[in-house]
This record gives C-alpha cells, sequence and structure tokens, in this order.
C-alpha cells in the first residue's frame, strides 16, 4: 500500500477516533458541570454542542487535504456512489473509521476514567453501560431527553440529517467551495441537534456508539436497523440531489434567428 493511502487511513482513524471521543467526552464534562442543576438547562446544550461543532470544525480543517475527513460511513459510500471514491478505498475507509470509533470510546474512558470507573465494575459491558446512563442523564439535564429511536418521527430525522450533512457537502464540491466545508458542516450538525427529534447523528457509528451494550438508555439494540437504515435513505436521497440538481446542465442551444 502507497503512502497517501496510509496517510488517508490512518487521518481517517485518528479523525474518528477524536470525533467520537470529544462527543462522549463533552457529554461527561457538561453532565458533570450542570450537576446541581443550578444553571440553565438550555446552557449545557449549547456547551454540548458548541463542542461537537468546534472540533468538527478541527476535525475537518486539519484532515480534509488527506483524506477528505469522511469520519462516517454514510459519507464514504456517498462518495464512491457518486464516483468520488474508489470501492477499493471506501471499504479501507470504513474499516479504518469503524476502529477509529472503538479507539474513540477508549480514550473518552481513559480521559475520564474516575468518572466512568467510579461505580462501575471493571466489565467492558459495565463501562459501555456507565458511559450509556452518562449520556442519557446529560439529555435529562438538559431538558431535551435522547429518545429511545424507535418512531417515525425520529427515522425521518436522521433521514433529513444525513441528507442535509451529504447535501452541504456535495454542493460544496460542485461549487469549488470546499475550503468553506469545516465551517458549513459544523454548523450543519449543530443545527440538526437542536431541531430534529432524534439528536441529529447522521453517523451509524455515533449511533453505535451510543448502543454499545444492551443496558442502554439511549438507543436499544432492537432498534439499530431502523435508525441506520434511515441514515442511509438520507444518504441515498442526497446522492439523487447530487445527480440531479447540482449537476450541470448543458446550454440549450440558442434558437435560430
Amino acid at each position: 500500500m502507497n503512502q497517501p493511502k496510509l496517510r488517508a487511513l490512518f487521518s481517517e482513524t485518528l479523525g474518528t477516533a477524536l470525533l467520537v471521543s470529544a462527543i462522549l467526552g463533552s457529554s461527561v464534562i457538561v453532565t458533570a458541570f450542570f450537576s446541581d442543576r443550578s444553571i440553565s438547562h438550555a446552557l449545557g446544550l449549547v456547551s454540548n454542542t458548541f463542542a461537537i461543532g468546534t472540533i468538527l470544525i478541527v476535525l475537518i480543517e486539519l484532515f480534509r487535504p488527506i483524506s477528505g475527513a469522511h469520519f462516517n460511513p454514510i459519507v464514504t459510500l456517498a462518495m464512491a456512489i457518486t464516483g468520488r471514491l474508489t470501492w477499493e478505498l471506501t471499504f479501507l475507509y470504513i474499516l479504518a473509521q469503524g476502529i477509529g470509533a472503538i479507539l474513540g470510546i477508549w480514550l473518552a474512558q481513559v480521559m475520564h476514567a474516575d468518572f466512568f470507573f467510579s461505580n462501575a465494575s471493571s466489565l467492558p459491558s459495565a463501562e459501555l453501560s456507565r458511559l450509556a446512563r452518562v449520556l442519557s442523564d446529560l439529555s435529562s439535564l438538559v431538558g431535551s431527553p435522547l429518545r429511545v429511536h424507535v418512531g417515525i418521527g425520529e427515522w425521518i430525522s436522521e433521514a433529513i440529517s444525513s441528507f442535509a450533512l451529504l447535501a452541504v457537502i456535495f454542493t460544496a464540491l460542485r461549487r469549488k467551495t470546499e475550503s468553506r466545508l469545516p465551517y458549513t458542516v459544523a454548523l450543519t450538525v449543530v443545527t440538526m441537534n437542536w431541531f430534529t427529534s432524534a439528536g441529529g447523528f447522521a453517523n451509524p457509528l455515533i449511533t453505535l456508539a451510543l448502543s454499545a451494550t444492551p443496558e442502554t438508555t439511549v438507543m436499544l439494540p432492537a432498534d439499530l436497523p431502523g435508525v441506520i437504515l434511515s441514515q442511509v435513505l438520507g444518504g441515498i436521497l442526497a446522492v439523487g440531489f447530487d445527480r440531479w440538481v447540482l449537476t450541470p446542465q448543458p446550454k440549450p442551444a440558442p434558437l435560430p434567428e
């Protein structure tokens, strides 16, 4: 494997790990900070989404020139379907992202070991269950509960989030404004976190990280297929949007005089 491919795969692994750990770690910090509930619950949500938005700006700015900064299998598959990425690299990217997500969960636990393990056993399942309870506590503190994804509303929310994320990316690629992607992607994700009923995950790896054990109260494993299929559907709709709406149309021939 050549040097550019290795660098790209390393970038996808590291970027995904940092993204997952930032989402989980910021949730821990906000939960601890607002544990006395003396400050506005809404401010807790602002703090959490601010952390997610800013880390996206940093990671995309850092890794976009190397790998494209996907950090998301839906984005990678969409790039392959539209011919912007080879299928060989697509498989390797998704593998690297999966490894990165696992590393991200571990990294968040290491950084916040006292918080995660103070009241949990040493078993990995207990640790991840503790993580799920942390996220559930966070959602109750900020007044916007993370819902269990079982209804049509949550499925539509995830489809919309995936569609919006990819539509923003495709638009930048078509208009040659890739330099703005760190900011437009971050704003899109933060907005989806605020107005969708599902929290705007738009990423199967984040979804899986939040439902790593059967004991989780954030999302039940039985609900994963519907959520992930909704995210895939949003990606398919975005591919159609790219091909039908964003593809430059040939100029009509001038009418004869």
